[in-house]
């Protein structure tokens, strides 16, 4: 169900936020579970699943909420990476998507938090 609008929006909100702190931040971090639901209903789709991890690298890079959120239990935003690399491993642009996306969720790069959230958030 990666319906028509969806990689265009993705691709959109890739080039909005990619270089954008303040644009990152103006996305609700609620979001990131719907993009995790996204993700996880595109799994069979190797194009959806890459946009989908890009757009996740995108929006947690220097944004510790955005981290946090996505790595909720209840969000489960790890699951869906690891499902990814798991179901196209064979495909290096996913499996380069959805490492970026792990780095950009693991790494502490948001200079503006004392401490990542994200550790707590898992």
């Amino acid at each position: 169900p990666f319906v028509a609008l969806a990689p265009a929006a993705l691709d959109t909100l890739c080039v909005v936020c990619e270089d954008s702190v303040e644009n990152r931040d103006s996305f609700p971090t609620i979001a990131m579970a719907v993009l995790t639901k996204l993700l996880e209903a595109s799994m069979a789709d190797a194009d959806a699943v890459r946009r989908c991890c890009t757009t996740v690298a995108v929006l947690t890079t220097r944004t510790e909420e955005h981290k946090a959120t996505f790595l909720k239990k209840e969000v489960g935003g790890l699951k869906q990476l690891l499902a990814a690399i798991k179901t196209h491993g064979s495909d290096p642009s996913v499996v380069i998507a959805a490492c970026r996306a792990l780095r950009s969720v693991c790494s502490f790069d948001d200079l503006r938090r004392d401490f990542s959230g994200a550790y707590d958030a898992s």
